[in-house]
């Protein structure tokens, strides 16, 4: 029987977390349970990220940011993240201020 992402905390079974060493981390970071933070990560002072993120390669976080839970983010994020939200911006997407 296949068991769900959800049930495998019901059966006191906790994810895994992996952290490169490569991740540029300020001071006061705090990570949940079962992230995956990829290299070249930047965590600004005092980011808080919730249980079982996924951050890609190169993206950042700035101070003082928290993430909820079950993101997966390849930006750069600014402000706050609800949980379970998914956060997806194109290589090739340009963005600039409004006139």
């Amino acid at each position: 029987m296949r068991r769900g992402r959800g049930e495998t905390p019901a059966l006191g079974i906790p994810f895994a977390g992996a952290i490169h060493p490569s991740v540029a981390e300020g001071i006061g970071v705090t990570y949940g349970e079962g992230n995956v933070v990829c290299e070249r990560v930047a965590l600004g002072a005092c980011v808080r990220l919730g249980n079982n993120n996924f951050m890609s390669a190169g993206c950042g976080f700035e101070h003082h940011t928290s993430l909820g839970s079950t993101i997966a983010s390849g930006a750069i994020i600014t402000a706050d993240v609800p949980r379970n939200t998914v956060v997806k911006v194109r290589s090739n997407m340009v963005f600039r201020p409004s006139t």
